[in-house]
C-alpha cells in the first residue's frame, strides 16, 4: 500500500522516504471498511497510508473524528469511497485458490 500512494502520508502530505516519518517513523495502513468486511479486507482501494498522527492522535484524524474522514475521503478518494459503498455489503467467501490468487495480484502491486 505504501508503493501504491507513493510513499505518501494520505491525510497530511509528508512524505515518508526511506520508511522515516514522524515519530513512529512508520506509515500505518488504516482501512476504509473494517477488517471485518472479508469482501474488502484485502481490497487495496479499501486502503490508506496515513502517518501515526492523522491515522490515530490528531483531533482530525481516522479514529478520531470519522466525520472528518469521511469528508477527506470525498474529496480526495471519492471513486473508491463510492466502490467501496457499493461492495461492502456483499457476501464473500474466500477459497484457498481466491486466497492465491489475491496474494500473487498484492504481490504485483507492490513492484
Amino acid at each position: 500500500m505504501e508503493l501504491r500512494n507513493r510513499k505518501i502520508d494520505m491525510g497530511c502530505g509528508k512524505d515518508n522516504i526511506d520508511g522515516y516519518l514522524h515519530l513512529d517513523r512508520r506509515f500505518h495502513s488504516h482501512h476504509i471498511e473494517g477488517r471485518r468486511n472479508l469482501r474488502l479486507r484485502w481490497d487495496l482501494k479499501n486502503g490508506v497510508c496515513l502517518c501515526s498522527g492523522c491515522h490515530m492522535f490528531r483531533k482530525e484524524s481516522a479514529h478520531q473524528s470519522p466525520e472528518w474522514f469521511h469528508f477527506w475521503l470525498e474529496e480526495n478518494r471519492w471513486e473508491d469511497l463510492q466502490y467501496i459503498m457499493c461492495v461492502r455489503n456483499e457476501i464473500k467467501k474466500w477459497s484457498i485458490e481466491e486466497l492465491q490468487i489475491k496474494l500473487l495480484e498484492l504481490q504485483n502491486e507492490g513492484g
